[in-house]
């Protein structure tokens, strides 16, 4: 009789085990964004343009496409890629509207219709992407209709304030962000504008620990990240992990450890990669990475990803992100890195008794040695075998890192690091 109550008690754990899993890990609804492409944003009247959605769905099929040419409330066309001819003369803000049945998003695009004669505004800058602040230097690429073109005014975020009436200018933009840019070209009788986005993107630093429960002084390279982590001077540019070493939360994360430099003691501070390694810790620790990442920060911006979807169904996390490199950035021994970590652990304590953060639970990578520009798709599967308990805060890690076969401490860079909570 005791055998088989033990049976039905461990057969109803089990049960309640999974089933606060499968209660914890609902799949995250991705709302869509919308965006637009047309093969031409000026010409003279009467103007073709051919649009296209080139929107992200999201977690759902898009259910209706709404395109307002002209930005006067009126609903022109509910085809996806329509065609339109614009007769006057002017700029129209032509406005797509998406749905997937949940969720609307909007995007508008300058569309220039000029007389003709009128000279042809354009331009280009130095940079695509950048980390604030940063000095760009614009080129003025107009063509000049009848006559030539006397007066240039440009306005860096689109807010109908001038900032420079120069030919050629430089601007310093001091706030990450989607910036508009937009210049007016006039010969003293017609004008036109063009726009172009210019985005402005924050660094970020990565930072592992090789750790233990055991360890008499982790706890204090612990509590070092952990508050470096939640102050408001770095806020997300501050990504930190745990490795876990010789306890029961981590067993196989020699190689890793055996990878970076180290004297063989623990704890391992190891900052983007190759900007610095800790060897021990003291009360200076903190100040001393505090430092290292201000310099990581400080030494400009080099690669971009962007979370284009996830999705988690059946115990499998789908997720797929793109990437935006700068020319600096290599592919040799590029690799994609990601793993899962719990944000908080109140089942372990480390050797002075506090919870433990940012615990490595899984981690994988993929090589993108060959990566071409286009999005990249992968999966974490079997997330039922999870211990039920780190079910209720992972979060996904994901990072750019070189990674040749033997540590090389001059290309060995971790490039930027995105997190994105799974629940």
């Amino acid at each position: 009789m005791r055998k088989i109550f033990l049976i039905t008690l461990l057969f109803l754990l089990t049960v309640f085990a999974c089933n606060r899993f499968e209660h914890n890990f609902e799949p995250e609804y991705i709302a869509p964004v919308a965006e637009i492409w047309v093969d031409s944003v000026q010409g003279y009247a009467p103007f073709e343009v051919t649009f296209r959605d080139s929107s992200n769905a999201g977690s759902k099929a898009l259910t209706s496409w709404k395109w307002d040419f002209d930005n006067d409330g009126v609903i022109d066309s509910e085809n996806q890629n329509p065609i339109h001819t614009f007769s006057e003369v002017g700029d129209f803000f032509a406005k797509l509207t998406i749905s997937d049945g949940e969720t609307d998003s909007s995007d508008s695009l300058l569309i220039s219709v000029l007389q003709a004669g009128s000279p042809l505004a354009d331009f280009s800058y130095d940079i695509v992407t950048a980390h604030a602040p940063v000095d760009v230097t614009f080129s003025d690429l107009s063509v000049q209709g009848t006559f030539e073109i006397t007066t240039w005014n440009w306005d860096f975020d689109n807010d109908g304030t001038i900032d420079s009436a120069e030919q050629n200018p430089s601007y310093v933009f001091s706030e990450p962000g989607n910036y508009t840019i937009k210049l007016t070209v006039s010969d003293g009788n017609l004008e036109s504008s063009f726009i172009k986005n210019l985005k402005i993107q924050e660094n970020s630093v990565f930072v592992e620990l090789f750790t233990g429960t055991w360890c008499t002084y982790c706890p204090i390279a612990e509590s070092a990240l952990h508050n470096l982590s939640e102050e408001n001077e770095f806020g997300e540019q501050l990504t930190y992990v745990e490795y876990h070493m010789y306890d029961d939360l981590g067993t196989d994360n020699i190689d890793i450890f055996s990878y970076y430099p180290n004297g063989g003691s623990l704890p391992i501070t190891v900052v983007n990669g190759n900007a610095r390694t800790f060897d021990g810790a003291d009360v200076n620790l903190e100040n001393r990475i505090k430092n290292t990442v201000n310099d990581v920060l400080n030494a400009g911006f080099e690669a971009g990803i962007t979370l284009e979807a996830m999705n988690l169904e059946n115990n499998t996390l789908d997720i797929e992100v793109s990437l935006d490199l700068e020319e600096t950035v290599s592919l040799n021994n590029l690799k994609l890195k990601y793993i899962l970590m719990e944000e908080l652990d109140d089942q372990h304590q480390n050797h002075d008794g506090e919870y433990l953060h940012n615990v490595v639970y899984y981690r994988n990578d993929i090589d993108i040695s060959a990566y071409n520009g286009e999005t990249i798709e992968f999966s974490i599967t079997d997330l039922d075998e999870f211990p039920p308990e780190v079910s209720e805060d992972l979060i996904l890690v994901i990072w750019i890192q070189t990674v040749e076969e033997v540590f090389n401490t001059n290309t060995c860079n971790v490039y930027n690091v995105l997190t994105k909570a799974i629940n």
